[in-house]
Order: structure tokens, then sequence, then C-alpha cells
């Protein structure tokens, strides 16, 4: 648009617009697109955002595998690749920043553009030490200040938050909850976790444990110290949980052994008594847990996220136990964005941050 359109949308004078427009284009943040012709007068000139004058990356650290992805600030995402997680714990900043610097390069844009870097992990990063804590399925990034070891080996400032957390930001920004107020996004796979956007903003708790939904006393005996370190719901909604329900109802129906929990669900869709009988008992105690939340913080939208959690079998159970159990039950769906939420929401978290940071420098 032309600098007279920015200022009749923004309320500023034309002077100031003009002093604005001035700094933006010295740091090569918006460039010179051409002019208007065919009016009356000296012709304008029109500006554009330059996509790639800074870009943004996110990273998706799961427990098996790590998702990047590299965006320009109309987040575009440039390229995406993927690695796995296993490793020396002493190989993890390396392997990341390797990563990291890859995906910049595969875009075909220079290092110096990038803005802003934020990383979903499992577990509950500290505001503080940025030492990670309740990250069960990588328990090595205890060990780990990822935030300062990247950072000082990148040159760049790292954003650290849960990886649900990530999820529902994806889903604002560009899946099931951008009209919402109110919603929650309960990831199933290796474990059980809840990211939180209410009141218009994340919601984390006093000490970012906010949505550690495993730990809700449901699910397997709360005062079992076996259970405690990863947390009863976990014990029962997660990868392992599912297997062991299986196991025990297999020998109840006599049926034969299966190796993981895709099998189960295949089993279950075609019928077979102790698979179905696992899905729907997994469906009963994830129900109990959906309750708690909709009656704590009465969401607008349950989304399902995760390997196990995007499965719509899982999802019909669920639905008709909820069905009987709550009196207005929430909407439940699964998730838009699919395996890559966290990653997309981590994109979303930096592109902001990077935002932020252009425009105080701006201001500065």
């Amino acid at each position: 648009m032309t600098r007279v359109h920015v200022a009749q949308r923004t309320g500023l004078s034309k002077p100031t617009v003009n002093s604005i427009v001035a700094d933006l284009r010295a740091s090569g943040l918006v460039t010179e697109l051409g002019s208007v012709s065919g009016t009356p007068g000296r012709s304008a000139a029109l500006y554009r955002i330059e996509p790639t004058a800074r870009v943004v990356i996110g990273v998706d650290l799961g427990g098996t595998n790590v998702r990047a992805g590299v965006a320009d600030l109309l987040g575009s995402i440039r390229a995406e690749r993927q690695i796995e997680t296993a490793g020396p714990v002493g190989t993890l900043v390396p392997r990341l920043a390797d990563l990291c610097r890859r995906i910049v390069q595969e875009a075909d844009l220079g290092w110096e553009s990038v803005a802003a870097i934020a990383i979903g992990t499992p577990g509950v990063p500290d505001p503080v030490t940025g030492l990670m804590d309740l990250a069960a399925n990588i328990p090595e990034l205890a060990e780990v200040n990822l935030r300062q070891e990247l950072g000082r080996t990148l040159g760049v400032d790292i954003m650290l938050d849960n990886d649900v957390n990530m999820a529902i930001m994806g889903e604002r920004w560009r899946g099931l909850a951008q009209t919402s107020r109110d919603s929650v996004f309960i990831a199933i796979g290796t474990g059980i976790g809840m990211g939180i956007f209410a009141g218009g903003g994340m919601q984390r708790g006093h000490a970012g444990a906010a949505g550690e939904i495993g730990y809700l006393p449901l699910g397997a005996d709360p005062f079992d110290p076996a259970v405690q370190r990863s947390g009863p719901v976990e014990e029962v909604v997660s990868l392992r949980g599912i297997m062991a329900t299986y196991d025990r109802l297999r020998h109840e129906y006599g049926q034969p052994e299966l190796e993981t929990v895709a099998d189960i669900f295949a089993a279950a869709e075609r019928g077979e008594p102790a698979a179905l009988k696992c899905v729907d008992s997994t469906a009963r105690c994830l129900a109990l847990v959906v309750g708690a939340v909709h009656a704590v913080l009465d969401p607008e939208r349950v989304i399902l996220g995760g390997g196990i959690g995007s499965n719509r079998l899982l999802l019909n159970h669920l639905r008709a136990h909820l069905a009987r159990l709550a009196r207005r039950p929430p909407v439940v769906d699964i998730s838009a964005l699919g395996s890559r939420a966290a990653l997309v929401g981590a994109i979303a978290v930096a592109l902001e941050e990077a935002k932020s940071r252009i425009c105080g420098s701006s201001r500065a």
C-alpha cells in the first residue's frame, strides 16, 4: 500500500508515517514495490513487507523425533526437516544447532536474518534456570540447560515452552481454536498433557505446570508410589497404559498378543472384544479427565492430538461417555494440524516474539 493508505489505516500523521517507512526501508523490512498510476497528481510509491528480511525457527522436540521449520515474517514455512531424538545427552545441543542451521540454508536464507527461535519440549521449563522438569520421555533434558547452551551456540535467544502449550498456540494460529477465547489441547501419545488457552492468553500456572493432567487422581491408584512419577492418569491413558490394559484383557477374552497400540485400534475396528473393551476403557478414563477439565475451566473446545489422541475410534467412544457424564459436554474434536501442531505453534510463538523485537527496535 501507499504511505497515504498507511496513514489512513493507522490514524498516524503523514510525517510520522514517512519517518517510520524510512526507518523500515533502511532496515530492509519494507521495500518499494512500484507506484500507483492512473490517478490525478504525482504517482504514489507502493510499499510492501519484505518477508525474508527476518525469519524465525520453530522446533518440536519430541521423545522420538525432532521436527524444525523456518518461516518468514508472513508465516510461510520455507523449509522443514526432521531428525531422530535419540543420541547421547552431550550431542543434543550440537544436533539441534545443526538442524536449525541446515533448514535456514535449505531455504536459501542467511543466518543473520534469524530473529527468534522457539522450542516446544516435553516437561516444564523452569522460567528462571531454563532447566526441564517432568520430562519423563526425555529424562536427559534435566541435565541440559537447553535455552542457555543452544542460545550461546547459535547466537540467538531461545524461547522454551511445553510442547502441548505450543500445540494449542498452533491451533489458535491456524487450527480449530482460531475463533475460541477458551480452549484446551490434550495430547495423548507416549504420555498425556494439556495446553490451556483461557481468558485471552496461555495459562501456565504458578510453576509452569498447569495442564499436567497425567497427575489428576483418576485412573490408577493416586496413592500408589509406583505411579506417582508419571501420574495415575498417564498409567492408563498413554501408550504404555493402553498396552498394559490390553495385555490384561486379552487373557480374559482369550485374544492373541498384539505388538502396538495401532494394532489394538485396528483390532477394535474389526470388533475384536478385548481390543474394543481396551479402547472403551481408555475412553472412559479420558472422559473423566475431560469432565474434570470442563468443570474447572469450562473450555469452548477440547482438541485432541498426538499419535493416540488423533484416533477417531477413541474420539467416538469418548463422546459417548461424555454424553452420559456431563449435562452440557464440551465440543471435542481431533486436531486440524495433526502431528504438526506443536511445530506450527512454535513458529507462531517465534513469529510473535520476532515482531515484538522488531517493533521494539523500531521504537528505540
